[in-house]
């Protein structure tokens, strides 16, 4: 019985490990099609500025339109904007934000992280698809249906803008 139970962790963490490679590599491949160069060579342009420009709001969540360096990138979908802070409801304030590139235990790859909002631990920035998947980060995604508050092409989007913020040596975001 403990060979079995072996064998099933082993593979899952093959799988893990593979799905990690795979996603490095089609960064990279991106960064070469999208002939993105490494800037930190350059004085002033080893910094990447964010902007995220909140846009259309309801209820449940809000919709924004995030900008790279003054040229936008891709839409955003996080929760509701409020006075007070619920768990997994509330939309991280208005403000600027350090970002880290680390990597995450629970989603077993590098992601973007704000660093320092307050009231919140552990905001990445990532690829889902609803509002049901937001739990307090901020997903993007190339277009949005703005009916129904999805994003589409999630993985696309994420995958275009992890690309070039690995590119930076520093990353700053301002919400507004």
């Amino acid at each position: 019985m403990k060979s079995i139970l072996d064998h099933k962790s082993k593979s899952n963490s093959t799988t893990v490990k593979f799905g990690s490679l795979l996603f490095k590599f089609l960064c990279k491949v991106i960064a070469k099609v999208l002939n993105i160069k490494d800037k930190s060579s350059q004085k002033d342009e080893f910094i990447c500025n964010l902007c995220l420009k909140r846009c259309i709001f309801s209820n449940k969540d809000t919709i924004g339109q995030l900008y790279l360096n003054d040229k936008f990138e891709c839409y955003t979908l996080e929760d509701s904007i409020m006075e007070y802070k619920i768990y997994g409801e509330t939309a991280i304030p208005y403000g600027d934000y350090e970002i880290k590139i680390i990597y995450s235990s629970k989603f077993k790859r590098k992601l973007p992280l704000l660093l320092d909002v307050p009231g919140f631990s552990e905001v990445h920035i990532s690829s889902r698809n609803t509002i049901h998947d937001i739990e307090g980060y901020i997903l993007v995604g190339q277009t949005i249906d703005k009916k129904t508050f999805q994003l589409r092409q999630s993985r696309a989007a994420f995958i275009q803008l992890f690309a070039k913020l690995q590119n930076y040596k520093k990353i700053y975001l301002k919400i507004q």
